[in-house]
């Protein structure tokens, strides 16, 4: 059974009217809300809980989308942004520290993509108010990674392929992080993979190499964990490659020794070591009295 927000309905009795979509909630026909209420409860179709939760049934909503929704895009999406704005507004506080207190805002972000908003939804609600920028507050505080996944789907055209393109490319690439991060968490290594090569594949683009060698080199350490070990070889020697474009001595370093380890691991022990052996020597390159513990 599908629950149903009674408050959040109750919005689209309020003019102004949403022509072929709202009126006979509105009053500008002789069918009111009360009333399409009532008739699905008489029905069956509809019922309300001890609390006064209402629930409507999945074959109510399978036959509203299929056909009286069907070919009403530009309503639709005129519906959800009131909807959007009903929940914005609704989420108090303005920096909820609990999953129940940030619900309202993760409805919000739904409704606010269905919309077409995704500009506004991104920076000033999932930025702003959910992530908390590079703190990933949803993750990282409230360990909800099973909410965000689903909060993080829509942004995709194509999931885990595709982010819509109303985001600018750098917004594009982080939704791609995040969601390849979560996924990788909850086990989904293989739309995990997916959701990182997307990424990757924009960082190549725009040649931000150093950015493109870590997330090569993760992406390698995927693989070796779903036991795709040539794969994870190659993209580490990517990781390697991209490195050496960033000049970065760390990532030329560490990008060998993860090379390294996945020739090691597919058993080419000998090229392994002389991997490692150039690893050492680029930070002796960088600094001549350094030296080697362990």
């Amino acid at each position: 059974n599908y629950t149903v927000d009674m408050e959040a309905v109750a919005c689209f009795a309020e003019k102004p009217i949403i022509e072929g979509f709202n009126e006979t909630l509105t009053g500008g026909e002789t069918i009111k809300f009360p009333e399409v209420i009532d008739n699905l409860v008489h029905l069956n179709l509809a019922f309300f809980d001890e609390e006064g939760h209402c629930f409507v049934r999945n074959s109510v909503q399978k036959y509203i989308v299929d056909t009286v929704l069907s070919g009403m895009k530009e309503e639709l999406e005129k519906a959800h942004g009131r909807l959007y704005k009903y929940y914005k507004a609704l989420s108090k506080p303005e920096f909820p520290d609990k999953l129940s207190e940030m619900q309202p805002f993760l409805t919000a972000v739904m409704h606010g993509c269905l919309s077409g908003n995704y500009k506004d939804v991104y920076q000033n609600i999932y930025l702003k108010k959910i992530t908390r920028k590079n703190q990933y507050f949803i993750i990282h505080r409230l360990k909800a990674y099973g909410n965000f996944i689903s909060l993080v789907s829509n942004f995709y055209d194509k999931p885990w392929q595709l982010v819509t393109l109303q985001l600018k490319e750098t917004y594009r690439t982080s939704v791609l992080g995040a969601s390849g991060y979560a996924l990788k968490a909850v086990g989904r290594l293989r739309e995990a993979a997916q959701t990182m090569q997307a990424g990757l594949d924009i960082l190549i683009r725009i040649q931000d190499w150093k950015d493109a060698a870590i997330s090569a080199e993760s992406i390698s350490e995927l693989y070796l964990k779903l036991g795709e070990v040539s794969t994870a070889v190659d993209m580490a020697h990517m990781g390697l490659d991209f490195a050496d474009l960033s000049g970065d001595t760390f990532h030329k370093w560490s990008k060998r020794c993860t090379f390294a380890n996945a020739l090691f691991l597919s058993g080419k022990v000998d090229e392994a070591q002389d991997y490692f052996y150039k690893a050492e020597l680029v930070l002796k390159d960088e600094n001549p009295d350094y030296l080697l513990y362990g």
